[in-house]
């Protein structure tokens, strides 16, 4: 069989699973919760792209992919691990009958200098940072990056992804970008102990490595609008913005066309993960100004500010970012603290324990759990996640066993 004739079925699949009523009613819960309109209940949304390979033959069988060329292969991976998490998991997050590829953006410079990620594990396969500004920062070795769009190679992944899927689906071209995290590039520069000081002991320093690379990250972003290459696809239906980097996002689709116009309509996801060791005054003189910046060109309500790590403490600050929109709320986060600080201004985005959900809680506790993030979370408008499932610990009924909680019992706590 070709690799066209393998992937045959799952599209055939995927068109017949993406026309159910539930993609719809998925796809406007978590829309309108974006929106800050009236939603029947909590959003739910169980992350299973992240879920190592190793464990995906518990899912689909030992080597499950049939196709040959490395497209092709990527493509039938997508759809077989997608078309299983909708069939046997069942969260709100809409399948949608697309596909989507990358533009060929090209980096032809770069910061001036490079990170190195070094192996020091051997067989662990262990990592170590070299930062390349380690002795000290030096502003005259450091360039802003530029980039160059191929849109013949565009043109042609376009047209390879519609010849696999037979011209049956449409294909969307998302584009890569820098992201919006300057303190973490500014850590891979400088090394995250040497930057941490430099905010103690050296703050002037530490300032002009934080200008320069937020303006290199601002010239980029301003670049892909020039270009047209701005990040966020419609829905099949054109009703609805699909990301794909944000697993449980759906939004309304801002423009009558298929296409965005400028910055303003995108969706940007800002964080600051590597200034975790940062106390509450320090995060907000080194990372918010910063990340304000970058915020700032997105003024129309569509800024995510991710964090894992404990931000009690920063949510003053990060309260203050331009067009603040949801904030992820991780399990080492107060539910009751955020809901304090943005009440129904925002949505949170609130996370159960992904080990704590495969490791340690029988069903009981782990409806427990659920139980007090929604009772934490009061009125505020938010969805419940389990997300960075790193092992699913040999069980993956317990994916529909969380989703089914989660949903009854958000079903339970009523509208928001």
């Amino acid at each position: 069989m070709t690799d066209i004739e393998h992937l045959r079925p799952l599209v055939d699949e995927l068109l017949e699973r993406s026309s159910v009523p539930r993609q719809t009613a998925g796809a406007e819960l978590f829309a309108a919760l974006n929106a800050l309109e009236p939603v029947p209940r909590a959003a739910v949304a169980t992350v299973h792209e992240l879920i190592p390979w190793e464990h995906w033959h518990l899912m689909l069988g030992e080597d499950p992919l049939r196709c040959v060329a490395e497209d092709a292969r990527a493509l039938e991976w997508r759809l077989r691990r997608d078309l299983w998490a909708d069939a046997h998991i069942g969260d709100d997050r809409p399948l949608f009958a697309h596909v989507i590829v990358y533009a060929a953006v090209e980096q032809v410079r770069g910061w001036g200098v490079s990170p190195c990620i070094r192996s020091v594990g051997g067989a662990t396969t262990a990592w170590r940072n070299d930062p390349p500004l380690a002795a000290g920062i030096d502003l005259s070795r450091l360039t802003y990056p530029e980039h160059r769009h191929d849109a013949q190679a565009t043109a042609l992944r376009v047209e390879r992804a519609s010849e696999l899927v037979e011209g049956r689906v449409p294909v969307r071209v998302q584009s890569p970008h820098l992201g919006h995290h300057a303190f973490d590039v500014a850590v891979s520069l400088r090394g995250m102990d040497n930057l941490l000081i430099d905010c103690a002991a050296d703050a002037k320093a530490a300032h002009s490595l934080m200008a320069h690379v937020t303006e290199g990250l601002r010239r980029s972003h301003l670049w892909r609008e020039e270009q047209g290459l701005l990040c966020g696809v419609p829905s099949p239906c054109g009703r609805y913005y699909a990301l794909d980097w944000a697993f449980f996002h759906c939004a309304r689709w801002p423009t009558p066309d298929a296409r965005l116009t400028s910055l303003a309509q995108e969706w940007a996801y800002v964080s600051g993960q590597t200034s975790a060791g940062l106390g509450p005054r320090q995060y907000a003189e080194f990372v918010q100004p910063y990340n304000e910046r970058l915020a700032s060109l997105y003024p129309d309500g569509t800024v995510y500010y991710h964090g894992c790590e404990c931000l009690d403490g920063k949510f003053d600050a990060i309260a203050d970012l331009t067009s603040l929109r949801r904030i992820h709320v991780s399990p080492w986060s107060s539910v009751g603290r955020a809901r304090e600080r943005f009440g129904r201004d925002v949505v949170l985005e609130v996370h159960a324990h992904p080990t704590a959900a495969f490791f340690t809680h029988d069903r009981r506790s782990m409806r427990e759990e659920l139980r007090r993030l929604l009772d934490e979370a009061g009125d505020a408008r938010l969805d419940l996640n389990l997300n960075d499932i790193h092992s699913i610990n040999g069980n993956p009924a317990r994916l529909r066993e969380w989703t089914e909680a989660a949903i009854e019992l958000s079903e339970a706590a009523g509208p928001r």
